[in-house]
């Protein structure tokens, strides 16, 4: 090369210059975007409520199909699913499913307290997930761990349909984020914890008598249907329609009473955690449960009309005709059945649709009791 084209000591400094002055803006950009992560997550009421506020923010760096954040429960043998998706056609996971850990890669990460990141799920399935992920059509897939004093205690997700689509500097970004991020969703899953500790059944897990108590309270004052469905997110973790309006059922265990002497308390314990499991399979995330006392619950259905609620009725029964607590017992000698009031209306009468539901129950009850069939569930369609 010619002395003359050969660039000059000066220039290769002014490049060097210009290099690092664009390596400290993309620093600055990065601090600056981290900073309004953190702010809006520090704002937010709840972890469903940071995550929707923070997908516009994350999509300023990232591209994904996928986002989610799953944190630890019951000693980590299970995360509880937060999710939300960007590509039409992608259904999220109802927020509050569970996923169980073993041999997933979220249990790896949990092992490794590193981050895992697949650039291809069609060329390498790792974990017992990684194959239904490439069914639902993604390629790339990253798990950050969400840490605390040295702990994982969740994980953050990201998932696109393209392959070996991230970076290592996107990479080095996500994990950034998700120190941020780590302390506010470490104090936010305590609170809830023991939030909800407070408002929960000991016994069958769904919410108690006491968070009845502060729900009639509430609601009993004039509320538009957005800060009904505002509160209810941030109280049960789950986003309901917009409505002022809710179906209420009222459920009685028949001859509970009859169970428990037959089989023992410790069998009727396990009857009773056995039925919410199958109500709470039923309702999806259509609604919740409340144990109103003994053997009695009720299911509150915001937004639903009762007449699309009974006729869903019978995929409730198909659930119960199949539980089981006795493994020695044919399943038809230790069948249970359900006496069922319901009811609907606006959110300000909770206290009277509770009321109203009860004595449809009762209803029922007598028909049950007069008329003893070895049926599954007896509904009382008039009644309600």
């Amino acid at each position: 090369m010619d002395a003359s084209t050969q660039p000059s000591g000066e220039h290769l400094d002014i490049v060097k210059d210009e290099r690092y002055v664009f390596m400290l803006l993309e620093e600055l950009k990065n601090y600056e975007w981290l900073e309004r992560c953190t702010q809006v997550a520090l704002e937010s009421k709840s972890i469903i409520d940071m995550m929707q506020r923070i997908k516009d923010l994350f999509f300023e760096r990232f591209e994904f199909d996928r986002f989610g954040i799953l944190l630890g429960a019951f000693h980590h043998r299970y995360c509880v699913i937060h999710e939300v998706v960007t590509r039409n056609g992608l259904q999220a996971l109802p927020s509050g499913s569970l996923m169980i850990v073993k041999n997933t890669g979220l249990e790896w990460v949990y092992q490794q307290k590193k981050l895992h990141y697949n650039p291809d799920l069609m060329e390498n399935q790792q974990f017992i997930e990684d194959e239904t992920m490439y069914k639902l059509g993604l390629r790339s897939m990253v798990r950050i761990p969400l840490m605390f004093q040295q702990e994982v205690f969740g994980v953050m997700t990201l998932k696109i349909q393209y392959p070996n689509f991230y970076s290592p500097t996107e990479l080095t970004l996500m994990n950034k984020v998700a120190q941020r991020l780590s302390g506010i969703l470490y104090s936010a899953q305590l609170y809830y914890q023991i939030r909800r500790q407070a408002y929960t059944d000991a016994l069958t897990g769904c919410y108690n008598r006491h968070f009845l108590t502060e729900l009639e309270t509430y609601t009993t004052q004039p509320l538009n249907s957005n800060e009904i469905t505002d509160y209810l997110e941030e109280k049960v973790g789950v986003v309901f329609p917009p409505s002022e309006k809710l179906s209420l059922l009222f459920m009685d265990v028949d001859r509970f009473k009859d169970y428990n002497d037959r089989f023992g308390h410790a069998a009727g314990d396990e009857l009773l955690r056995h039925l919410i499991s199958a109500v709470n399979h039923w309702l999806a995330d259509r609604g919740f449960t409340i144990r109103f006392g003994g053997d009695e619950f009720l299911v509150l259905l915001p937004g639903l009309n009762l007449e699309d609620v009974l006729d869903d009725i019978s995929r409730l029964q198909e659930n119960i005709n199949n539980i089981r607590c006795i493994p020695d017992l044919p399943l038809h000698a230790q069948q249970t059945s359900l006496s069922i009031g319901g009811t609907e209306g606006e959110w300000m009468r909770l206290k009277d649709l509770v009321n109203e539901a009860d004595q449809h129950m009762y209803e029922q009850k007598k028909i049950s009791h007069r008329n003893f069939r070895d049926e599954n569930m007896d509904v009382n369609w008039e009644s309600l």
